[in-house]
């Protein structure tokens, strides 16, 4: 796995969501420690109890937006993030041919380049790792 080994705490945005808690189950399954942010807009946290459940371990769940910049800084100042995965966005179809130009700035707003202390994908943080929605 790309985390093997890896001594930080990972963070997976947009967590609670089908894929994102598939992705939770795995990183926990592998024993890293998991931190959630996700806003429940198109999502439920009991996925994550599920998650909880079934690999006997405890993640971090915090309800937010990742847009939310002081919530980022609490997050990232409490917890020893060295790697992102990021899954947070929209997704409704029908929505977002409706309304392409909201998708868009909800899009755009969400990107990770937006995290603190992160520039355009590169990070000001040693070592941290940011991973989904393809190649940053």
């Amino acid at each position: 796995m790309l985390l093997d080994n890896c001594p930080y705490t990972v963070l997976v945005t947009g967590g609670a969501g089908y894929i994102g808690s598939h992705t939770v189950l795995a990183l926990l399954e592998a024993g890293h420690e998991v931190v959630v942010l996700d806003n429940l807009c198109n999502a439920s946290r009991e996925s994550l109890r599920r998650v909880e459940r079934l690999t006997e371990r405890t993640l971090t769940f915090i309800e937010g937006d990742i847009r939310d910049r002081g919530l980022l800084d609490q997050l990232f100042r409490e917890h020893a993030v060295g790697a992102v995965v990021h899954f947070a966005g929209l997704k409704a179809v029908g929505e977002s041919v409706q309304q392409p130009l909201a998708y868009y700035e909800q899009q755009r707003r969400r990107h990770p380049g937006a995290l603190p202390g992160h520039a355009g994908g590169r990070s000001h943080a040693a070592g941290l790792q940011l991973l989904g929605h393809g190649v940053w």
